[in-house]
């Protein structure tokens, strides 16, 4: 099980530490001149695997609009991917925010 960052070109250093913190084997970060296409979000998604997890500072630097979420959730449940989103107090196996979010 690998644990992996994803964060948009305007995290500021607190959150690009705050996710390393957490143990992440490697921390993905787009361009800004990429956050429509998100060519690394596409490539952290063709190198992760079952049982692996995804942490965010929020929820809108993985997905956007309520669409993507739930698309981005039901590809998360279907491989057992744990997502932590840190902002949105959120975390899939419910874990860290006991009580707070749920699967």
């Amino acid at each position: 099980m690998a644990r992996y960052g994803y964060i948009l070109h305007s995290a500021d250093d607190a959150t690009i530490r705050n996710i390393d913190e957490l143990g992440c084997c490697r921390i993905f970060r787009e361009c800004r001149y990429d956050t429509m296409t998100r060519p690394e979000r596409r490539t952290l998604l063709r190198q992760i695997e079952n049982n692996d997890e995804i942490i965010v500072p929020g929820l809108c630097h993985i997905v956007n609009g309520c669409t993507g979420l739930a698309v981005f959730l039901e590809y998360c449940e279907f491989r057992n991917i744990r997502l932590i989103s840190l902002e949105d107090r959120i975390d899939t196996a419910g874990i860290l925010y006991d009580g707070e979010s749920d699967r």
